[in-house]
C-alpha cells in the first residue's frame, strides 16, 4: 500500500534503447585499449579469454585521454536487433497550501538496492516518495527499474543508468525509441537539475555511473555532458567482494547478510562459497537462468572472469576506480551498516581524489544497512531531511562556483543550517557521526583506513 500524500506516481514508464548506439562512446574511449591488446597478438576470445584480455579488465592501459581499464561485453540476452525495454517510474511531489517552499526543479535519477538481483522501484516507491516531499514541492524522481543479474550480469546495469540519464536529458538520442509509455511531456530536463543517487547496490551503480560518464563517455563526447552537480549514496556497496572488515563481522547488528561475496585473489573461498554469493551473480550470472562465456564452461573459468572483473573499476569503485573528476557526494551509513567500511573508506577516497569538491560522510549512531527506508525512525527522518539540505548545498556552491552567486549570498543562505558539521578532515571529508538526537559530531568510528586501504594489494603497476 502506499500512503503518502501530497505525491503523483506514474508507473510502468517504458522506453527502448538500442545498445550499439547507447556504447559507441564508450568504445571510443576504450578504443586505444583494445587496438594494444590486438597489437600484442592477445586473445579476446571470452569463451577462451587469455590472462592478459582479463588483466585489461582491471589494470588500465595508457590512451590519448587517461589510463583506463577494458569494458567486458554485456552477455545478457538482447531483443533481434540489439535492443531491450528500459522501465520506470516517475515520482513528483506536489505543491499543497501547508508547504509555502518555492517549486523545485531537481530531478533525482535514483537507483534501488538489492544486491544487483532483487526489489524494484516499487519496493522504493514510499521512501522515494517521502523524500521528494522533504526536497520540496516540484521535486521529481526518476526511479529506474534497470536489469539485474542473475539474467544480465556486469555491465547492464551501468548502461542502462546512462540510457536513463540520456532519457532525461536528451530524450531524442539516437539510442532511444520513445513510445505513448515514454511520459515525455515534462522532457528534456536541464542537465543542471539532475542529481543522482541509490542505495546499497543501487548506491555502487550510482558511484558507477558517475565514474563511467566521467571516464568512459566524456573523453568521448562532444559537446561534453553536464555532469550531475550532485550524488547521493545512502549504505553504498562499494566493495561488492565483503574484502573488508564489517563486511565478514558475525556479530554484526545488522539485517544485511553477510559475507555476500569472495576476495578476488581467493580462489579458495570462492569454490567454497556456502551461501549466495551475490556478487558473483552479479558478475557472472547464473548457468540455470542465463548461460554465458563467464559461467558455462566450469568453475575454473567462473573463477577467472570473477577475480578479474570483480577488480574492474566499475564494480569494486572503492578500490580501483580513479575517482578524480566526480561531483559534490554524500555518503550515509550506520555504525551497524554490514557495509559501514565500504562507505567509510569510499568516502575517505573521494575526498582525497577530489580536494575542491565537497564530500560529506555521515555516520549515523546505532543504525543498520540503508536505516532511511525504516519512516518510524527519527534518524531515518534526519537522514532524509540531510540527503535534501545536500542537494541545496551543492547546487549553491555549484552556483557561486559559476559566478551566479557571490560568496556573502552563499555564506548567508548556508547560515540557515544550524548544527551543521563543516570542519574537513585531511582527506578533504566533512567526517560527522549522528546521534540519535540528530546531533552532529565531527569525529571517526571503527577501523583505521590504513588497514582498510590494504585489504588489497595496491594498484600500483600500470601497463605501459
Amino acid at each position: 500500500m502506499f500512503f503518502v500524500r501530497h505525491v503523483k506516481v506514474q508507473k510502468n514508464v517504458q522506453f527502448k534503447v538500442k545498445l550499439e548506439a547507447l556504447t559507441r562512446p564508450e568504445r571510443a574511449t576504450i578504443a586505444h585499449v583494445r587496438e594494444e591488446l590486438r597489437r600484442r597478438g592477445v586473445s579476446v576470445d571470452i569463451m577462451d579469454p587469455s590472462k592478459e584480455y582479463l588483466r585489461s579488465m582491471h589494470y588500465p592501459i595508457q590512451g590519448p585521454h587517461a589510463q583506463i581499464s577494458n569494458m567486458p561485453e554485456e552477455v545478457g540476452r538482447l531483443n533481434q536487433g540489439g535492443t531491450y525495454t528500459l522501465k520506470g517510474e516517475w515520482i513528483e511531489a506536489l505543491h499543497h497550501a501547508n508547504d509555502p517552499r518555492p517549486r523545485s526543479s531537481t530531478v533525482l535519477l535514483y537507483f534501488h538496492g538489492g544486491g544487483h538481483g532483487f526489489l524494484s522501484p516499487k519496493s522504493h516507491r514510499d521512501y522515494l516518495a517521502r523524500l521528494a516531499k522533504e526536497m520540496g514541492p516540484g521535486t521529481r524522481v526518476f526511479s529506474l527499474d534497470y536489469r539485474m543479474g542473475p539474467e544480465h550480469p556486469f555491465p547492464a546495469a551501468i548502461h542502462d543508468a546512462f540510457a536513463a540519464y540520456l532519457y532525461l536529458v536528451q530524450p531524442k538520442h539516437e539510442a532511444l525509441i520513445l513510445n505513448n509509455n515514454s511520459v515525455v511531456q515534462h522532457l528534456p530536463v536541464d542537465p543542471r537539475d539532475v542529481v543522482v543517487g541509490g542505495d546499497s547496490a543501487g548506491a555502487n551503480l550510482a558511484a558507477a555511473f558517475m565514474i563511467y560518464l566521467a571516464k568512459y563517455v566524456q573523453p568521448s563526447t562532444s559537446p561534453k555532458y553536464v555532469m550531475p552537480h550532485a550524488t547521493l549514496l545512502l549504505s553504498v556497496w562499494a566493495d561488492p567482494t565483503s574484502s573488508l572488515p564489517a563486511a565478514n563481522n558475525m556479530d554484526w547488528y545488522c539485517y544485511c547478510p553477510g559475507p555476500i561475496g569472495s576476495h578476488p585473489y581467493d580462489k579458495k573461498a570462492f569454490m567454497e562459497f556456502k551461501s549466495l554469493n551475490i556478487a558473483r551473480n552479479y558478475i557472472c550470472g547464473d548457468v540455470s537462468t542465463n548461460a554465458n562465456a563467464r559461467n558455462a564452461l566450469g568453475e575454473d573459468r567462473a573463477w577467472l572472469w570473477y577475480s578479474a572483473l570483480a577488480q574492474h573499476p566499475l564494480v569494486s569503485p572503492v578500490h580501483r576506480a580513479d575517482l578524480s573528476g566526480l561531483t559534490n557526494t554524500l555518503v550515509q551509513t550506520g555504525t551497524h551498516d554490514r557495509l559501514y567500511d565500504d562507505n567509510r573508506l569510499y568516502a575517505h577516497r573521494l575526498g582525497k581524489d577530489n580536494p575542491g569538491r565537497l564530500v560529506r560522510l555521515e555516520i549515523y549512531k546505532d543504525m543498520v544497512h540503508v536505516h532511511q527506508v525504516f519512516s518510524i525512525l527519527e534518524a531515518a527522518r534526519t537522514g532524509l531531511k540531510n540527503l535534501a539540505r545536500f542537494v541545496e548545498r551543492s547546487r549553491l556552491l555549484r552556483d557561486a562556483e559559476e559566478g551566479m552567486l557571490s560568496q556573502k549570498e552563499l555564506q548567508e543562505v548556508e547560515s540557515r543550517y544550524q548544527g551543521l558539521i563543516k570542519e574537513k578532515s585531511v582527506d578533504n571529508v566533512e567526517w560527522v557521526v549522528v546521534e540519535a538526537n540528530g546531533k552532529e559530531l565531527a569525529k571517526d568510528e571503527g577501523w583505521p583506513m590504513t588497514v582498510l586501504t590494504k585489504v588489497w594489494p595496491l594498484n600500483e603497476s600500470v601497463e605501459p
